[in-house]
């Protein structure tokens, strides 16, 4: 919802400000009208009851939510210009200037508009790693066919097996994590074949994200490994600093990656730049997102 910022309150407001528009400015509007807007704006509050009382969300399960969410922000806001745009004198709101009234309602589009820029922009620059370090493997003399890129923990940043080419395939190597790993659909030469296949469901499948060992292979399996670097971070004997093992591996793209547990909460949230002039504590942190190849000594 932080990608919404002033537009989630307006959603959140869009009943109480028809409710207040029923009772106390009926005049504005006929009954019929007001109810018809009512059944607008309850899809997003049924939505919203609905992801708050779950306890796993993920941003790909909230899409429905959205349109409804702009929906119920546009009607408050358009609430909000009908009442400002009042000029009864027996009102409070008829006696402020008209240019006060315009200033305050761009005021709130332009903050919007600033916010929602400044929080792309800071998403952009501070996770895009996983959609550019995989353009090395495109060039004819790095990947051969038959070779494996692996994941371990990243395992859940890979993007889509799109970014690999098409004779090189994801594989998944042990990591800290302990639940259900994606699995692979059957390769086709036909288009039907390959549309069959996307219908069934793959081996070791299961609803309660039970671990199933068939995912993993031997990190000796892998051609490339993608690994993430944080320095002060800790290793552990399941996730290694690959990074560091120049003996096995060598660096063949590296994109940076924002270290969310030591950049401060304004950071996080949108966009700061990186220049000497902005205090330390406000400072986004970087880690390196790298895509490794095995080194020559590594495959004896």
């Amino acid at each position: 919802m932080l990608n919404f910022n002033v537009w989630f309150v307006f959603a959140m407001l869009s009943a109480p400000l028809l409710l207040f528009q029923i009772v106390f400015r009926s005049h504005t509007t006929s009954l019929q009208t007001s109810l018809r807007s009512m059944t607008l704006v309850a899809p997003f509050y049924m939505w919203f009851g609905i992801f708050s009382v779950q306890p796993h969300k993920e941003e790909r399960f909230m899409y429905p939510a959205y349109p409804f969410l702009a929906l119920s922000a546009a009607l408050s806001f358009h609430i909000i210009l009908t009442y400002l745009g009042s000029t009864n004198q027996k009102e409070l709101i008829g006696r402020v200037p008209t240019k006060l009234k315009i200033a305050a309602s761009l005021s709130v589009v332009l903050i919007g508009l600033n916010a929602g820029m400044l929080r792309t922009l800071g998403m952009v620059t501070a996770y895009n790693a996983p959609l550019k370090v995989f353009e090395s493997l495109q060039r004819v003399d790095i990947a051969h066919a038959g070779d494996s890129v692996c994941f371990g923990k990243e395992w859940y940043r890979f993007p889509s097996s799109y970014f690999l080419p098409n004779d090189m395939r994801a594989k998944f190597i042990r990591s800290e994590f302990r639940g259900l790993l994606p699995g692979e659909f059957p390769d086709s030469p036909s288009y039907l074949g390959r549309l069959d296949g996307a219908s069934q469901i793959p081996s070791g499948m299961n609803d309660l994200n039970i671990e199933d060992p068939s995912k993993y292979v031997d990190i000796s399996q892998c051609s490339f490994l993608v690994d993430s670097y944080f320095p002060g971070h800790d290793a552990t004997e399941l996730e290694p600093h690959y990074f560091l093992d120049k003996a096995q591996w060598e660096t063949l793209s590296c994109a940076s990656f924002l270290d969310a547990s030591q950049t401060g909460l304004l950071g996080r949230l949108i966009w700061i730049p990186d220049l000497p002039v902005i205090p330390a504590r406000f400072r986004r942190k970087w880690g390196e997102y790298c895509l490794l190849q095995r080194t020559v000594a590594g495959h004896v």
